[in-house]
């Protein structure tokens, strides 16, 4: 009979865990009582300067806004959208004094759309100047560090975040 009882609680024990681990996942999160999460990370981040993250639960999304080294945020960003597997990226241009919004696919890894300040579809117009690759190289290239890093770092996958 002891025995029995023992392996029911370990059972019991053994599906409780991925439900406990789960929500210690965002720990080391600020939870801000609205269904956001966020944390500064100014050591860990796999681009220059740092990171401020945020999880949004009821928007099913993870935000990573690109800062300095002491924690200011720019006007960069990288939200990804783990239901859709895509990103978009938000890549300020000094020299052109304008931003371009991208689209990428990180499940198929291309990028798929470049918009720029206005709203207007720049995807043919980059491709016809040259541009496109470099975009779709560079932006490939971040998106695949800042989903490793955030696997590594945080121990959870984006959607494991939003879930």
């Amino acid at each position: 009979m002891k025995k029995s009882w023992l392996l029911i609680v370990i059972v019991l024990a053994l599906l409780a865990l991925p439900a406990c681990a789960q929500k210690g996942a965002l720990s080391s999160f600020t939870d801000n009582g609205d269904g956001t999460f966020t944390i500064l990370d100014v050591e860990n981040s796999p681009l220059d300067g740092g990171l401020l993250i945020t999880v949004d639960k009821n928007e099913d999304f993870v935000n990573m806004q690109i800062t300095g080294n002491d924690g200011t945020e720019t006007v960069e960003y990288f939200k990804f959208i783990p239901a859709e597997q895509t990103c978009e990226r938000y890549k300020y241009v000094s020299m052109m004094g304008t931003g371009f919004y991208y689209t990428y696919d990180y499940a198929a890894g291309e990028l798929t759309q470049i918009m720029n300040m206005e709203g207007e579809d720049s995807t043919e117009s980059s491709k016809e100047s040259g541009r496109f690759e470099g975009a779709q190289s560079e932006t490939q290239e971040l998106v695949d560090k800042l989903v490793a890093y955030f696997e590594e770092v945080h121990g959870m996958t984006l959607a494991e975040a939003v879930e």
